[in-house]
C-alpha cells in the first residue's frame, strides 16, 4: 500500500467518526471565509505556482535522466523524463521542490475552491486562470511519461495496434524505444483507440500528433468542467477542477486518456440522475470501452436510481456492454494484453514487498460494488478507487473523482490531488522524506481531532 493509501484509510475511519461525533478541525474549516482579495490572489498565483513546476519538468527532461535513456529522449520532439526507470537518480534538491510546490497549489487551491464556495471569486477571474492553465500546459516542451509517444504509435498503426509487434515509429527519433519498452500492444479499448486514430492519424509529423491530443484534452477538460456544473456539484468543486494544476499536469501535459472516461462517467451520472438508465448503462460502458478499470470506477454513476435492483442490474448490464463488444472487437487480445500489464507491475510490486494489485483489486471491487447496491460509505474512499491497478501511478486518484461527486465530496478531493500525486510521484522518490511527514502529521490531526471532539461534541459538518 502507499502512503497515500494509509492517508486515504486513516481519512475513512476519521469521516465515519465525524459523523458520528462531529469534529473541532471541520468546524474550524467551515468557518474559514477568505476575503475577496484573499481569494483572487492564491488563484492567480496558482499559474505561477504551475509554470514553477513546469520548468522543473522541464529541467530534468534535459538534465535529470541518466544513460542508457538520457541520449534519445532528449533528441524527442517534446523530450520525456521518463520517471518510471528505476535507472535515474533524483536530485534531493529537485525532490523537495517538486513536493514543496506540490504543498504550495494545493493550498492556493483550497483558497480558491473556498473562495468560489463562497461567491468572491469572480467568473472571468477564474475562467482567466483556467485558460492560462491551459495555454501552459499546452505549450510546455517536455512530458513527465512516453505514454503519449506510444498513443500517437498506435494512431499511426490504425486498428492493428493491439496486435503485436507494434513497430510504428521504424525509421524516426522514436525508434531506440523498442531496445528498451518494447510496445507489445496497446491495453486501452477500441473506443479510445477510435478516437486516437481519429485524431492523430491524419497529421505529418509526430510533434503535430502530440499537440494534437493535447488539444483534445483541453476541450475534454473544459467539458468535464461543464459537466460538473450540470451535476450542480457546487462552485468549489467546479474552481477545484479548471484551476487544478493535477488535472492540466496530468491530463494535458502528460496527454492521460483517464479525463475522456471521466467525462463519460459524469455525462452518466447526470443521465441516471434524471432516471434514464439506458443511457447511463451505454456511457459507463463507454468509459470501459476507453479504460477498463472503469468498469469499477464508474459504478458510482448508478447509484442514484432509486432501487438496489436497478443499481446491481444496470451495473451488469454495462458490465456486459462493455465484455460484448470487446470479445467483438479486439477480443481475447485485448483481456491478454491487460493481464499481461498487470501480471507484470503486480510482480514489481510483490519484488517490494507490496503486492499491490493482489491485495487492493478484491478490496476496491467489494467496496465498489457495496457503494452501487446499498449507497453506503465514507467520502474518504474516493482516495481507495486508484488502487485498483498494480501501478500507483499519480493520475489514477482521479478515479475516485464519480464516487466523490455522488457523495457529495468533489472539491475536497479534488485540492488535495496536486500533493497526494506528488505522494505518488516517483520523480520525486530522492529526496526527503516529506511525504512521511505529511502521512505522521494527517493522522497526528485526525487523532487530536478525535480527542477534541470527544469532549466537546461538535455538531458534524463538511467543509467546501
Amino acid at each position: 500500500m502507499t502512503l497515500v493509501s494509509i492517508v486515504a484509510c486513516v481519512a475513512v475511519v476519521w469521516t465515519l467518526f465525524r459523523q458520528r461525533f462531529g469534529s473541532v478541525v471541520g468546524a474550524w474549516a467551515e468557518r474559514f471565509a477568505p476575503s475577496a482579495m484573499l481569494t483572487r490572489i492564491c488563484a492567480l498565483a496558482l499559474v505561477p505556482a504551475f509554470a514553477a513546476q513546469l520548468v522543473l519538468l522541464v529541467h530534468q527532461a534535459h538534465v535529470e535522466n541518466g544513460p542508457p535513456l538520457s541520449d534519445w529522449l532528449r533528441t524527442l520532439p517534446l523530450p520525456v523524463y521518463d520517471h518510471h526507470s528505476e535507472r535515474l537518480g533524483v536530485h534531493q534538491v529537485l525532490s523537495t521542490a517538486g513536493y514543496l510546490l506540490a504543498a504550495l497549489q494545493t493550498g492556493l487551491l483550497v483558497v480558491a475552491a473556498v473562495g468560489a464556495r463562497n461567491g468572491v471569486l469572480e467568473r472571468g477571474v477564474s475562467r482567466g486562470v483556467a485558460a492560462a492553465l491551459a495555454l501552459a500546459a499546452l505549450v510546455t516542451p517536455a512530458m513527465a511519461t512516453t505514454d503519449p509517444y506510444e498513443f500517437v504509435a498506435a494512431g499511426m498503426l490504425g486498428w492493428h495496434a493491439y496486435v503485436p509487434p507494434a513497430h510504428a515509429f521504424d525509421g524516426t527519433l522514436y525508434a531506440p524505444i523498442y531496445e528498451h519498452v518494447p510496445l507489445v500492444g496497446v491495453i486501452y479499448g477500441p473506443l479510445w483507440l477510435g478516437l486516437d486514430i481519429l485524431v492523430t492519424a491524419w497529421l505529418p509529423t509526430i510533434l503535430a500528433k502530440l499537440i494534437a491530443l493535447r488539444v483534445l484534452n483541453i476541450a475534454l477538460t473544459a467539458a468535464m468542467a461543464m459537466l460538473l456544473r450540470r451535476l450542480m456539484v457546487g462552485r468549489a468543486a467546479e474552481a477545484a477542477w479548471s484551476l487544478n494544476p493535477a488535472v492540466w499536469f496530468y491530463f494535458v501535459v502528460c496527454v492521460h486518456a483517464d479525463v475522456e472516461a471521466l467525462l463519460a462517467t459524469a455525462a452518466a451520472l447526470l443521465a441516471a440522475r434524471r432516471g434514464r438508465i439506458w443511457i447511463a448503462m451505454v456511457l459507463v460502458s463507454a468509459a470501459a470501452l476507453i479504460k477498463a478499470p472503469f468498469l469499477i470506477a464508474a459504478g458510482p454513476a448508478f447509484v442514484p436510481l432509486d432501487s438496489m435492483r436497478k443499481r446491481v442490474a444496470a451495473w451488469v448490464g454495462a458490465c456486459a456492454l462493455a465484455g460484448g463488444i470487446t470479445l467483438i472487437y479486439p477480443g481475447s487480445v485485448l483481456f491478454s494484453g491487460i493481464a499481461n500489464h498487470a501480471t507484470v507491475w503486480s510482480a514489481r510490486a510483490h519484488e517490494r514487498g507490496a503486492d499491490t494489485y493482489v491485495l487492493m483489486m478484491p478490496v476496491v471491487a467489494a467496496i465498489a460494488f457495496a457503494i452501487v447496491a446499498f449507497r453506503r460509505g465514507s467520502p474518504a474512499l474516493a482516495w481507495i478507487f486508484g488502487q485498483m491497478s498494480p501501478l500507483s501511478a499519480p493520475w489514477y486518484l482521479f478515479w475516485g473523482l464519480p464516487y466523490a461527486v455522488e457523495t457529495g465530496a468533489p472539491a475536497i478531493v479534488l485540492v488535495s490531488l496536486p500533493f497526494f500525486a506528488a505522494m505518488r510521484e516517483s520523480a520525486y522518490f530522492g529526496g526527503p522524506p516529506i511525504p512521511f511527514y505529511f502521512a505522521a502529521l494527517a493522522i497526528a490531526v485526525f487523532a487530536f481531532d478525535a480527542y477534541l471532539s470527544l469532549r466537546r461534541r461538535i455538531v458534524p459538518r463538511y467543509i467546501l
